[in-house]
């Protein structure tokens, strides 16, 4: 057992070590990328300043591709300003998980059911319903609903942060009265049918006899 203990907190060790590359590698990334749009829009620019602005097609298609590259760069902005609110949002509305539930659910067999990892791996958290996932995969449900408020734990589909689950949507059936109203005025409308046609006959008539013709 002690040798399994170890074996965790080493396993533990090594994920908050990669948590943290992780982390690096994608601040990174990010600097990358807004870098690169902001020199597109200086490429952009520059080429106005050059060839002065003419209010021809070339204008046009470098405004388009600028809008776009500010468009990009303010979209990536929010994206990172949502990963962080996320975050935020997690640390306060989910308490970790005590020593003691981590230690029940080891003994008990059970794993985080996003990554199959076991549960003394990594950070835990315990959200509404009672069940305990890595702060890492929760991260990810809650992002992929963009929003706490609307994201459901993957277990139970409960509400992650009140732990109750929504009632299913009421369909409503069509009441038998409608039913036989729809009946009732489609034999209406039949009987009005019927005696139109009856007076149409009627005022035609019955059809004549032929005469025969008178002999020489």
């Amino acid at each position: 057992e002690t040798e399994l203990r170890q074996l965790d907190q080493d396993v533990a060790i090594a994920e908050a070590e990669h948590a943290r590359c992780m982390g690096a590698m994608d601040t990174a990334i990010f600097a990358l990328e807004i870098y690169a749009l902001l020199v597109t829009i200086a490429h952009f620019v520059h080429i106005w300043a050059l060839h002065g602005t003419s209010f021809g097609l070339v204008d046009g298609v470098l405004a388009l591709h600028l809008h776009s590259t500010i468009s990009m760069i303010g979209k990536k902005i929010a994206e990172r300003r949502n990963v962080h609110r996320i975050s935020r949002e997690l640390n306060s509305n989910f308490p970790d998980a005590n020593d003691l539930d981590i230690r029940k659910a080891s003994a008990a067999g059970d794993v985080c059911c996003i990554c199959l990892n076991s549960m003394m791996v990594g950070g835990v958290k315990k959200v509404g319903c009672g069940h305990m996932f890595h702060t890492n995969c929760l991260r990810e449900v809650v992002e992929r609903e963009r929003s706490i408020a609307t994201a459901k734990c993957p277990l139970c589909r409960a509400s992650l942060v009140t732990g109750r689950q929504e009632p299913p949507p009421v369909v409503r059936q069509p009441m038998a009265g409608g039913l036989a109203n729809n009946g009732n005025n489609e034999t209406t409308n039949t009987n009005n049918n019927d005696g139109a046609l009856g007076r149409i006959g009627a005022d035609v008539g019955p059809a004549q006899p032929a005469q025969p013709a008178n002999p020489q």
